[in-house]
């Protein structure tokens, strides 16, 4: 079940992000998300929803959307190591095309260091690499 997240929620939220980021830090990616604060997660979700996924009782993914004017911004996807390979992820980018779709938005834009292949098997394009 994926739902909007509560301030209580954060800090789990905040744990799973730092787990999830830790494999890609391990291997010299540089996300930030695996250095991320506390006070960031709080203005992030302030600002738009943070989404959470739970499964069988238990918090397994989280994802961020931020609408602008032709897409939706989708970051933040992240599922918890041990749950991973279970099809939350895919799960999670599915809830965010149709939040799109139920927002009127065109298009639904990411950014990723490590995943490209996985995101180009769901149909993304690569527009620029840095």
């Amino acid at each position: 079940m994926i739902v909007p997240a509560t301030e209580q929620d954060l800090p789990a939220i905040l744990e799973l992000t730092r787990r999830a980021y830790a494999g890609p830090a391990a291997r010299g990616i540089r996300y930030s998300g695996a250095a991320e604060s506390f006070e960031s997660i709080l203005q992030a979700w302030r600002e738009n929803p943070v989404y959470k996924l739970v499964s069988e009782g238990a918090l397994v993914g989280t994802v961020r959307l931020t609408p602008h004017a032709d897409h939706l911004l989708v970051w933040r996807l992240c599922v918890d190591p041990p749950s991973q390979r279970r099809g939350h992820g895919s799960a999670l980018l599915r809830f965010a095309e149709l939040e799109a779709v139920r927002r009127g938005l065109p298009r639904v834009r990411l950014d990723t260091a490590d995943l490209a292949d996985w995101y180009r098997r769901r149909g993304y394009e690569s527009v620029s690499e840095i």
